[in-house]
């Protein structure tokens, strides 16, 4: 799959959807439905892939597949091409900055991940896709609860509040309070406030 072989790859796919179409009772188990989706995605890649290097397309499914299976390393592999991801249809760019976001906040790239989430919070913003906007801004605050600066944090937390109540988002809403509860227990030691929050 990844050298590319797709024949090979494709065949070991298929055998795969097909054990699940043959004994549809595996399918109550959650890691065989999650083993199903992930078959199903990778042969469609195969099928998209073709030639000694993988096409966007390829690259784009491959990076979506790693970010599902939270295998950020992967996802981080293909980091340099963003910027060409990017250049393929808008609607797929916020899933894609998305896992470059999450794969960097996990290895601990928090000012990276921070940049990556902010880009994500401007595109939800201009898509008016308000819910996922709320969480991302959170994410930002979690950034820079990170990087050891509570202003940042509160900045960004703040923000997440505002939207949620602006568009009555009330997990938003409630996530950002959470974040100032612990910039205000642990960063500022206003108990007081962090327990009103």
């Amino acid at each position: 799959f990844y050298v590319p072989n797709h024949a090979d790859a494709a065949r070991s796919f298929r055998a795969a959807v097909d054990v699940a179409e043959k004994h549809p009772e595996i399918l109550g188990d959650e890691n065989a439905r999650y083993a199903l989706g992930h078959a199903k995605i990778n042969l469609k890649a195969c099928e998209v892939g073709a030639g000694d290097a993988p096409s966007l397309a390829m690259v784009a499914l491959m990076v979506k597949t790693a970010m599902a299976a939270r295998d950020w390393p992967e996802v981080l592999r293909w980091e340099s091409r963003l910027e060409e991801l990017l250049t393929l249809a808008e609607a797929s760019h916020p899933q894609l900055i998305s896992a470059f976001a999450w794969a960097n906040f996990d290895q601990g790239h928090y000012e990276k991940a921070s940049r990556l989430f902010q880009k994500r919070v401007q595109l939800l913003g201009k898509m008016e896709r308000y819910s996922e906007q709320g969480k991302d801004m959170c994410k930002v605050g979690d950034c820079f609860v990170r990087l050891n600066d509570a202003k940042g944090a509160d900045t960004w937390y703040q923000h997440a509040r505002k939207l949620g109540d602006q568009h009555g988002l009330y997990s938003a809403e409630c996530a950002a309070c959470l974040g100032l509860g612990r910039v205000a227990m642990y960063m500022h030691k206003e108990f007081e406030d962090a327990e009103e929050l």
